[in-house]
C-alpha cells in the first residue's frame, strides 16, 4: 500500500467481514455456529473492533493522508435476524436475536475509528433501517433484488442523510454504462427523490465482490462503474434518460 499510493489523499477501503455473518459461519467445537451463544457473540465483537480500530490505526500510519473507509460485509443478516438459519442438523433454525442488540453490536465495529463508514449487505430484504441506525455512513447493497417494499426503508435512510452504495454492476459482465446509469437514475426515480439529492448521495458500484475474477474482468466491471456514475451526475432529471 506505501508503494502503491504514496502521498495518497483520497479515500481507501478497508474491508472486514461483519461480526453477525462471521459467527454465523463459526461453529463452536460440538455446538452450534458461535451466533447461537450471545456472549460469544460479544466477545467476537469486542475482539473485531479492537482488531478493525489497530488496523485503521496502521493503515493510517502508512497512508497518512488518506481518508479511510470501513467496509463491513453482512450478507448472513437477514438471514440471521429473519431466523432462518439452520442448525447443524438442519432439521431446526438456529434462534434469531432481538434487532435492538444486533444493532448495538454493530455500532461496537463501525465506532472503530474510519472517516467514513459503509455496510455492505448482497442478499435479499436488507434491514436498512437497522443499519441506519447503527451509525453507517452508507449502505451497500444488490439494486437487482429490491423490492417495492424497501423503497419506504431506503427513503428514509436518504432523508436521515445516508448514502446509497448502488450495486448496479453485475460482477459476471459489464453491460453498457448508460443501460446502468438509467437503472440507477429510475431506482431514484422510484424513492421520490429529484437529481440534486440523487447527485449528493449516490455511490455506483459492483453487486458484490469480485474475488476470483481476472485482473483484466475486474478493472472492466469497475471501468463501467465509475462511467455509469458519471452519467448518473450528468441527469438534470430522475425521470429522464439519456
Amino acid at each position: 500500500l506505501e508503494l502503491a499510493a504514496p502521498g495518497s489523499a483520497g479515500p481507501q477501503t478497508v474491508q472486514a467481514e461483519g461480526q453477525i455473518t462471521l459467527a454465523a459461519s463459526l461453529g463452536r467445537p460440538l455446538g452450534e455456529a458461535a451466533l447461537s451463544d450471545m456472549g460469544l457473540l460479544r466477545h467476537i465483537t469486542a475482539s473485531l473492533a479492537e482488531g478493525v480500530r489497530q488496523h485503521l490505526a496502521d493503515v493510517t500510519a502508512r497512508v497518512p493522508g488518506a481518508l479511510l473507509v470501513l467496509q463491513v460485509d453482512e450478507p448472513s443478516l437477514p438471514l440471521v435476524l429473519g431466523g432462518r438459519l439452520r442448525t447443524r442438523s438442519g432439521w431446526g433454525q438456529l434462534p434469531r436475536p432481538e434487532p435492538h442488540v444486533v444493532q448495538t453490536l454493530l455500532a461496537e465495529v463501525l465506532e472503530a475509528g474510519a472517516d467514513a463508514t459503509v455496510v455492505h449487505c448482497c442478499g435479499p430484504q436488507v434491514p436498512v433501517g437497522l443499519l441506519v441506525a447503527a451509525g453507517t455512513d452508507a449502505v451497500s447493497f444488490d439494486l437487482d433484488l429490491v423490492q417495492t417494499a424497501e423503497l419506504d426503508s431506503l427513503a428514509a435512510a436518504v432523508e436521515a442523510g445516508t448514502r446509497l452504495v448502488i450495486g448496479a454492476v453485475p460482477t459476471g459482465h459489464a453491460p453498457p454504462s448508460a443501460a446502468v446509469a438509467d437503472r440507477v437514475v429510475g431506482l431514484w426515480g422510484r424513492l421520490g427523490f429529484g437529481a440534486p439529492v440523487m447527485h449528493a448521495q449516490t455511490l455506483v458500484s459492483p453487486t458484490c465482490g469480485l474475488a476470483g475474477r481476472s485482473t483484466e474482468h475486474s478493472r472492466a466491471i469497475y471501468r463501467t462503474a465509475r462511467e455509469a456514475a458519471a452519467q448518473v451526475a450528468e441527469r438534470d432529471s430522475v425521470g429522464s434518460a439519456r
